[in-house]
């Protein structure tokens, strides 16, 4: 029979183990000292590379122009949050603005 110290134990093992199942992550992450630095005119290799991830969507237009997104969110049992950036570059790979950011969620928890 399990003592009342080697139950607690127990509890407490089962309750991390909980707790680490339910946390979820979908997409790549990126740090916003990177992001603040993509100015306009960077070529789409220069802003991978700065992100350290790969863009989630490419959208093509007719004209030649061609829309990158990043899409970061993740859950955890106390909440959740996430971060979306679209840039639109020209059919020179060259930048030509941020067209959409959006953070949601603690501060502390976005990278």
């Amino acid at each position: 029979m399990a003592t009342s110290r080697q139950k607690i134990k127990l509890m407490v093992i089962g309750l991390i183990l909980i707790s680490c199942m339910s946390c979820i992550t979908m997409g790549n992450t990126f740090r916003d000292d990177d992001f603040n630095k993509i100015k306009p005119g960077m070529l789409e290799e220069e802003v991978i590379s700065l992100l350290k991830a790969n863009p989630n969507s490419r959208t093509e237009y007719p004209n030649g122009t061609y829309l990158l997104q990043w899409i970061y969110s993740y859950g955890t049992p106390v909440g959740g949050g996430g971060r979306h950036i679209a840039l639109l570059f020209g059919s020179n790979r060259k930048l030509i603005k941020i067209t959409h950011q959006f953070r949601t969620g603690p501060e502390s928890l976005i990278k």
